[in-house]
């Protein structure tokens, strides 16, 4: 299944994470497979069960990531249990990254420990 509205990168798991309903959620989604429009939560049943869905972005879009968002609190309300893979971390900074989401460390450190893009 391919859609042209995806946003992220999305791989295997990350149940911890509990996001808020969106406040955007597309109105329709085209669906390259089937050659028409079809909605939100349709593209979500579709994703739902895939090992893996690969989403682009353009990194200073607001409206892309207001989609992330609705498409990553969409397929945790389907319990889907995401993970996220960001490109802009290395590999290498993986343990501060986790440290971070556990909460066992503020913003400050992580930022000094985790080598993030300039923005």
């Amino acid at each position: 299944m391919t859609y042209l509205m995806l946003v992220v990168t999305i791989v295997a798991q990350a149940a911890a994470v509990v996001l808020p309903p969106p406040e955007y959620v597309p109105q329709r989604v085209y669906d390259t497979r089937r050659s028409a429009f079809t909605d939100f939560e349709s593209m979500l049943a579709d994703l739902a069960p895939a090992d893996v869905v690969f989403v682009g972005e353009q990194h200073n879009d607001p409206r892309t990531h207001r989609l992330e968002e609705a498409l990553l609190a969409g397929l945790l309300r389907r319990k889907v249990a995401p993970t996220v893979s960001l490109e802009m971390f290395e590999r290498d900074v993986q343990g501060a990254v986790d440290r971070y989401l556990a909460g066992s460390m503020g913003e400050p450190q992580f930022l000094q420990e985790s080598r993030p893009w300039p923005r």
